[in-house]
């Protein structure tokens, strides 16, 4: 059925599509009416694509090609549902307090409602993006990971310091 679709498709690629299909056979399908909205939000400067949505129920629906954690979601799943529900508010003016997640490749479909952590944390990523943008460093975390770090030449923090400042007059 996958080389229907993709016949030039990579053996690893069709083993792994495969795999997801039939972790697949045993779960619930979401049921949906339209795929691949884009939803934005003005307010905050994002945009973003939902997988799917039921107009039916008015529910969403997202979909992730990453095995399912134990519990919950992903913690970069919970800040893409919180910008996401961002936007479906002031794109299509709905107040939803959550969206189910699929996980294909472990045929799990979990309903999830973001924190008000997951949204702040949000709201502090878009700003570090905003100040990238305006040609800004970002600000060094609590516990940087600077021996991996690919900027640690150019950072202004980890450059030497001198004593003169402790010497001033």
């Amino acid at each position: 059925m996958i080389i229907l679709i993709q016949p030039d498709i990579s053996p690893d690629a069709r083993s792994f599509l495969s795999s997801c299909i039939c972790a697949m056979t045993h779960t619930p399908i979401r049921p949906w009416t339209e795929t691949d909205i884009t939803v934005k939000s003005d307010k905050v400067g994002i945009y973003g694509l939902l997988d799917k949505y039921d107009a039916l129920s008015g529910e969403y629906t997202l979909t992730r090609c990453t095995t399912a954690p134990k519990n919950g979601c992903w913690p970069d799943d919970a800040i893409r549902t919180a910008a996401l529900l961002i936007c479906i508010e002031e794109t299509s003016a709905k107040r939803l307090k959550g969206m189910y997640i699929e996980y294909i490749p472990s045929g799990i479909i979990r309903y999830y409602e973001p924190t008000p952590k997951d949204r702040r944390r949000l709201i502090q990523i878009i700003r570090q993006i905003q100040d990238v943008n305006r040609g800004l460093f970002p600000s060094k975390p609590l516990h940087p990971p600077c021996d991996s770090c690919k900027y640690y030449e150019k950072c202004e923090k980890n450059k030497p310091k001198t004593l003169s400042f402790l010497f001033k007059k």
